[in-house]
């Protein structure tokens, strides 16, 4: 059986204030060793998610940008053979986003946003709680802009519409929106599955924390919400059947709920790993 656990990474796998996951990081490769298939699937950038996989001292598959592209595919060849590095169909450059903006997106909303890159570095590290090389690795984008957003719920709700209608998308993380193509995090989700044969085989565990989250978490077979550091937790209209959510905020609460996760495997398909 093929056990993939597909995670977001900011509030969810690494703290959401200092950025660290060394409490976790023995147990990970624990876990690894034991067959688990780790995938990092955030709206953070490719050099951002390959930092950070030097750091934890392994080179794992991932996606990047909500879902815009699938990196290091090579290390899924010898389980998987038919998956290769790609894009999702509808991905944007900045500037081509820029340009869909101004001239596609129709909605009051618009002047309710303020996009990043108007801002002072000063603004940006303080948005993003970042300095120096981490900020700059998480400015530079390939297929996405970041925005905040300062209207109410109601008028989000309706310019993640309009940004529809104009065949954009419109993420909310924990800090910022990300603005893209139509792709999102769970658009490989499938993709894993069909390679495999036999979908039987395959369990999806989703982790995630914020509403960007929530269309990998719909997806997965098991889907893991982990609590902000301030107790919130996200609510999924569709959860699938096995739903954990974890007492703990990430880092912590990552490994609460992977071990519930492996639990439920257990049980339900007599399969252990660790």
């Amino acid at each position: 059986m093929h056990i993939i656990f597909m995670t977001d990474l900011d509030g969810t796998f690494i703290g959401h204030d200092d950025f660290s996951f060394d409490a976790i990081s023995a147990e990970v490769f624990d876990l690894i060793r034991n067959g688990i298939n780790l995938i990092p699937n955030s709206s953070k950038t490719a050099n951002e998610i390959d930092e950070l996989c030097v750091e934890l001292g392994l080179c794992l598959p991932f996606i990047c940008e909500n879902g815009a592209a699938l990196i290091n595919s090579d290390l899924l060849i010898d389980r998987w053979p038919y998956v290769t590095d790609k894009k999702a169909n509808k991905t944007f450059t900045p500037s081509e986003l820029a340009h869909e903006w101004e001239h596609s997106v129709v909605s009051n909303h618009k002047n309710c946003c303020i996009f990043l890159e108007n801002l002072s570095s000063k603004e940006h590290a303080a948005i993003l709680g970042l300095s120096a090389e981490k900020l700059a690795l998480a400015l530079n984008r390939e297929y996405s802009s970041l925005l905040i957003f300062e209207g109410s719920e109601s008028q989000y709700t309706e310019l993640c519409q309009d940004v529809s209608r104009a065949g954009l998308a419109l993420h909310r993380g924990g800090r910022v929106c990300n603005l893209s193509g139509a792709h999102d995090k769970a658009d490989y989700c499938n993709g894993f599955r069909a390679t495999v044969g036999n979908q039987q085989d395959t369990v999806i565990v989703g982790f995630g924390d914020s509403d960007n989250d929530t269309a990998l978490l719909e997806a997965s077979d098991i889907a893991c919400i982990i609590p902000k550091p301030d107790g919130s937790k996200l609510a999924l209209a569709n959860p699938p059947n096995n739903l954990v959510i974890a007492e703990h905020s990430a880092p912590l609460g990552w490994l609460d709920a992977a071990r519930c996760a492996l639990s439920i495997i257990h049980n339900t398909y007599g399969v252990s790993h660790g």
